[in-house]
């Protein structure tokens, strides 16, 4: 019940929520900054923009899905590209399949 009441807060509050067991399940991805850049982590809101654009997803369709504006999207996109030390969407897909992070 705690969980839920937690996750009801934070969607209200405009924020994506995960039950614990899913981001058990896909633990290597919160730890996907710190094999990159040490001392960084990619955020929970980074995670979903990168999951979203290495599916292809253009900035503004992104926006639509997390209700955000496309630029808040471009700066999320710069944010995980320094982040993971890449230069490109597709640099950034080869780094998320070759550590098999998705």
């Amino acid at each position: 019940m705690d969980e839920i009441l937690f996750a009801a807060k934070h969607v209200l509050n405009g924020y994506l929520f995960f039950p614990s067991d899913i981001l058990n399940s896909i633990s290597g991805l919160a730890n996907l900054g710190e094999s990159a850049t040490p001392s960084h982590t990619l955020t929970a809101r980074e995670i979903s923009v990168l999951s979203y654009l290495i599916k292809g997803f253009k900035n503004k369709e992104i926006a639509q899905v997390l209700f955000i504006s496309s630029k808040t999207v471009s700066t999320y996109k710069t944010r995980i590209m320094a982040k993971l030390g890449v230069k490109s969407v597709i640099e950034m897909a080869n780094y998320v399949t070759k550590n098999n992070l998705l």
